[in-house]
């Protein structure tokens, strides 16, 4: 006679013959999952029959199957032992979520498993799950590393206290394809970044045409440094002839040396006045520039003729 559960029928399994391993798990399921002996000893015999039917069975994977629940790590593991030992699952991987925001500290987990499908359905799966009282959900993934399968195993990635046999040696394919993937959905973020913030494609072209805008732009800094340099240097020799011109000044009698002198003062004043804001103006512009350039109290300008100024002509087409 078929029993029924919960989600749905399993499979009748032959009477099993408990070994040393499945006496053992009996006494965990009552201590570490508290069940009564006679729930304890009914899942047992669906994992020992499960066990049958999966070595019976060489269809391979089939069946991409997420679940979750909510156990202490002891519990889950206990659980795990027997998912992997009845389905004898590809791969069977899972993580606590500890801290989560929607969760119990350390007490919700994640998980993935792969099987051969003609073992148990999804719907039999759920059954299996729901005796080990640990209000496990089930959910049937679309297929190999799909978008669903890569957000299971990013999210059991970051928890905690991972189980299961994902960095197994047989393993390493699957390992490749989700990094293969995961960077290629990266590779997707970025460029719809870089489309988001500089309304240009990541393309070859528009890289380049950034480039050379960026370049004409330090050209015209380079540029405009130079000509407030000279400016400023013109400026101080300009201070050092008023300076010349008050020492004659000072032996002039009367109003019109008063009026020299004050007239020389006030030039020699907007002159300092002027060196500080070509003084200023250079060290803002080496800043934005990004360009290391020596600024002292009175630098000369840079030997030489003016920088070049083959600026890249932007107004063809890309």
């Amino acid at each position: 006679m078929q029993k029924e559960c919960a989600g749905g029928p399993l499979p009748e399994a032959p009477s099993p013959v408990f070994n040393h391993y499945m006496r053992a798990q009996i006494g965990k399921y009552q201590g570490d999952l508290n069940l009564r002996p006679t729930e304890a000893l009914e899942l047992a015999k669906v994992v020992a029959g499960l066990r049958v039917r999966s070595g019976r069975h060489g269809g391979g994977v089939g069946a991409y199957m997420a679940f979750w629940g909510f156990a202490q790590v002891k519990e889950r593991n206990t659980m795990l032992r027997s998912l992997q030992y009845a389905l004898r699952p590809r791969v069977v991987y899972a993580s606590q979520r500890t801290g989560s925001a929607d969760t119990v500290q350390g007490s919700y987990f994640e998980g993935i498993v792969l099987y051969q499908a003609s073992v148990l359905d999804l719907t039999q799966l759920e059954a299996l799950m729901y005796r080990f009282r640990m209000s496990i959900g089930v959910a049937e993934l679309d297929t190999m590393m799909s978008e669903a399968m890569l957000t299971c195993l990013t999210r059991i990635h970051s928890g905690c206290y991972e189980w299961g046999n994902w960095n197994a040696q047989n393993n390493s394919w699957y390992r490749v394809q989700y990094h293969r993937l995961t960077a290629q959905i990266a590779d997707r973020e970025r460029q719809a970044l870089v489309h988001q913030v500089t309304g240009m494609a990541f393309t070859t072209g528009n890289m380049m045409h950034l480039y050379h805008q960026r370049r004409n732009l330090e050209i015209e800094m380079e540029q405009i440094v130079y000509a407030v340099s000279a400016l400023r240097d013109m400026i101080m020799r300009d201070s050092t002839n008023l300076s010349n011109t008050m020492m004659l000044a000072i032996n002039i009698p009367g109003l019109h040396g008063h009026l020299m002198r004050s007239s020389v003062n006030e030039q020699l004043d907007y002159n300092l006045q002027m060196a500080d804001a070509a003084e200023n103006l250079v060290r803002q512009l080496t800043r934005v520039g990004q360009a290391p350039m020596p600024v002292g109290p009175a630098p000369p300008p840079p030997p030489g003729p003016a920088p070049p100024s083959e600026v890249v002509d932007l107004t063809s087409d890309i």
